[in-house]
């Protein structure tokens, strides 16, 4: 019988489950449910990383990350999961119309472009 290992990009697997509105995802049944029926499951692999705390964060914002260390603090315990801990740094990125300096973090993509676009409408206003 052969044995599998399972990848899984955490932060991209719970936006998607998100999106969905599968709401949380237990990773050894998800796991389980990518086998074939011959293959044993040899080991998850979770790939992760805490949400970028910026020098003066709010109370939301520390919620957030000692949530998030909790949750992959109890994933370690798992039977046959392994979390890999990376990191998220912010990055600088000029609006290409009123070229502004926004520094943002990859998980704020979504304020990062609500900024471009709100930069884009303004334009077109005046």
């Amino acid at each position: 019988m052969p044995r599998t290992a399972v990848l899984i990009d955490n932060m991209y697997l719970q936006h998607v489950a998100l999106a969905y509105g599968l709401g949380d995802l237990d990773v050894r049944l998800f796991s389980l449910s990518l086998l074939e029926k011959d293959e044993e499951l040899f080991r998850t692999y979770v790939f992760d990383a805490l949400p970028y705390l910026p020098p003066n964060p709010s109370p939301e914002q520390v919620q957030r990350r000692d949530n998030k260390y909790q949750y992959l603090d109890c994933l370690k315990y798992l039977d046959r999961v392994t979390v890999e801990l990376g990191y998220v740094k912010p990055k600088s990125t000029i609006c290409r119309e009123c070229k502004k300096l926004i520094k943002s973090c990859p998980e704020k993509r979504e304020i990062q472009k609500g900024q471009l676009v709100a930069c884009q409408l303004k334009k077109t206003i005046t």
